[in-house]
């Protein structure tokens, strides 16, 4: 073989590895995009569900919101409607309170956890909540909570519970170990995501009780 042949030959296995590893390189871009699509697809999915529970619990017991906008409807006034309005907006607060201290707490404080981190996107993490919560996040508790994690994203995430300032508000608050950025998930931050769509719910009672009322 030639030295002329030699370099042909070298420069032809060297341009075939190259597109080997660009191929490579391609299909890894589209796993991760598929990936990344599947992930995004979840979260909507996860954060959809989480509020459908939450709104389930805190209307629970109420007969269900839109049938008391109806009862009282006849009975008040534009004033006496908002008080109305305010007064079953507390009773959902309460509700939510209320799921701090029942026995799946730690089931539902998991899913607050798992929702803050897919939201902050950081693989080391702050925790902090109240005695209560600190108490709830021991270590296998939090080891659980990474693996589901992994599970989603196949990225790792480390917790550290922060018991150096226990809180005073139910819920749990994520930060970023570098403290730029943070997650919000006690229970007023949750409320107050929430708040619109209660109203909406209240609003949407009124106007089919007063259609009702034109149609009689």
């Amino acid at each position: 073989m030639s030295d002329h042949d030699g370099k042909t030959l070298l420069a032809g296995m060297r341009r075939k590895a190259e597109e080997e590893a660009a191929a490579i390189l391609r299909e890894a871009e589209e796993a991760a995009a598929a990936r990344r699509r599947s992930f995004e697809a979840w979260k909507e999915r996860e954060r959809a569900e989480w509020q459908k529970k939450e709104e389930a619990e805190m209307l629970k017991g109420d007969e269900r919101l839109e049938s008391r906008v109806r009862m009282e409807r006849k009975k008040i006034g534009l004033q006496a409607r908002e008080q109305l309005i305010e007064e079953l907006e507390s009773r959902a607060m309460h509700r939510m309170e209320e799921l701090s201290t029942g026995e799946d707490y730690p089931k539902v404080l998991a899913g607050w956890i798992l929702e803050g981190a897919l939201a902050l996107g950081e693989n080391s993490i702050i925790l902090r909540g109240t005695t209560w919560e600190l108490d709830i996040m021991n270590d296998d508790f939090l080891k659980g909570v990474s693996r589901r994690y992994h599970s989603i994203t196949g990225s790792d995430v480390a917790f550290t519970a922060d018991a150096s300032r226990p809180g005073a508000v139910p819920g749990i608050l994520l930060e970023s170990a570098d403290g730029r950025i943070s997650y919000d998930n006690r229970i007023p931050a949750r409320f107050s995501r929430l708040k619109t769509h209660i109203r909406r719910i209240i609003y949407r009672a009124l106007t089919d009780a007063a259609l009702e009322d034109e149609s009689k």
